[in-house]
């Protein structure tokens, strides 16, 4: 009889727990077919790591309730305890079908009750059995469809040369929802410099591996007239827009703003994750939702920065070794407790170039002042030739104007 058997594993060794439990089904089946181990979220339970899964389909002589025995001895060997309801497991071994059996008892049912609903269950047996069916519910790829459609998505929105703060996006992403888009797109409008657009980090294929490993469900790379269309629906950023990032670069808010509605109209999210890195387009776009009644929760991401305090940026590719031990004045500045402070220590290294240094309110997006509540840092420069933005929010006791 043709049995499909899910396996799982977020303890000790996945890939090991996994390949050994393959290998002792082996023994009690015959004609054996294998899926990739794919890497999944969790669902339900208490916090913990990733699972490793696969479905693998065999052909047994035994019944439904002795093969059940026998995948539970394989459990116990791997050191399978059932402590913790939907907790962490060294070896998880579900009876997914058996033939086309429909039964329930106390201790089995088949199909198993929960396996129409679970994509890490449904998308590897899809793999290598493109017409499997669950009998009484019906096609596996239909099933799958309606999974995929009622799952809200959770969207990271990027231009491409992802680094692991992106990725820390991408994860953040994962832990809202099992359908996690990833846009790769680099949008003309938000540049101001043909050399910066022409010389911007290109790796499709690099960078799709990258989005699929952190967790992303979906990698999307469209092109401009996927975006745009044939006519362009500018949205302004308004008065915000102008100040700091926007002064140097003129538009460049619109930009970001009308390529997000865009991808917004496009993807239909629940969620947009972005980065705290780059705080003012956070504030802008959380500005424009919000005004607008545009159905989807800004998500901000955590700063990531490298070991000698750096943020994380894709421009950081294109400094030297001298070049990035300047850059890291910016880091120490944000530490500094008044305006004067920052700027005295960003001037005096003398390979950073300074275009602003301010206190912010970050509620407001105005100048600080000493009854602020909530005060941010924010710096911009360049090392030669390459700008640089960071910002940290700052301790309101010992807040100086």
């Amino acid at each position: 009889m043709k049995a499909v058997i899910s396996l799982g594993s977020n303890l000790g060794n996945p890939e090991r727990h996994l390949a050994d439990a393959i290998d002792q089904l082996r023994l009690i089946g015959e004609q054996i077919v294998i899926s990739d181990f794919i890497k999944t979220a969790p669902v339900g339970g208490p916090p913990q790591d990733d699972y490793l899964n696969a479905i693998v389909i065999l052909q047994t002589q035994l019944t439904p309730e002795d093969l059940l025995g026998q995948l539970q001895v394989i459990e116990a060997r791997a050191g399978r305890k059932r402590e913790v309801r939907w907790g962490a497991r060294t070896l998880d071994l579900d009876l997914i079908i058996y033939g086309d059996l429909i039964m329930k008892t106390a201790t089995l049912e088949i199909p198993h009750p929960r396996a129409h609903q679970r994509n890490f269950v449904m998308k590897p047996w899809l793999q290598i059995d493109p017409s499997a069916h669950i009998p009484g519910k019906g096609s596996v790829r239909d099933l799958l469809d309606q999974i995929d459609n009622l799952d809200e998505i959770a969207f990271v929105p990027t231009m491409g040369a992802l680094h692991e703060g992106h990725l820390s996006l991408i994860r953040q992403a994962r832990t809202l929802s099992n359908n996690v888009v990833v846009s790769i797109f680099v949008n003309p409008l938000q540049f101001n410099d043909k050399k910066d657009l022409e010389n911007y980090p290109r790796d499709l294929v690099g960078d799709t591996a990258k989005a699929i490993e952190a967790g992303a469900t979906r990698v999307w790379a469209p092109t401009f007239e996927e975006v745009y269309g044939d006519e362009i629906e500018t949205i302004h950023a308004g008065a915000i827009g102008s100040l700091y990032e926007g002064i140097n670069r003129p538009n460049h808010f619109d930009g970001v703003l009308t390529v997000v509605n865009r991808l917004f109209e496009i993807i239909k999210p629940k969620y947009a994750i972005f980065g705290e890195k780059d705080f003012q387009q956070l504030f802008i776009i959380k500005t424009w939702v919000k005004e607008n009644q545009i159905p989807v929760e800004i998500i901000a991401g955590a700063t990531v920065r490298d070991h000698d305090g750096l943020a994380l940026s894709s421009r950081n590719m294109r400094l030297t070794v001298v070049d990035r031990q300047a850059a890291l004045v910016i880091n120490r500045a944000l530490h500094e407790l008044t305006r004067d402070a920052m700027v005295a220590l960003l001037e005096a290294e003398e390979r950073f170039t300074l275009d602003y240094a301010e206190i912010i309110d970050s509620e407001t997006f105005e100048k600080a002042n000493i009854g602020t509540l909530a005060p941010r840092a924010i710096i911009a420069g360049w090392v030669n030739g390459v700008r640089l933005l960071d910002n940290a929010a700052m301790k309101t006791a010992g807040f100086a104007s």
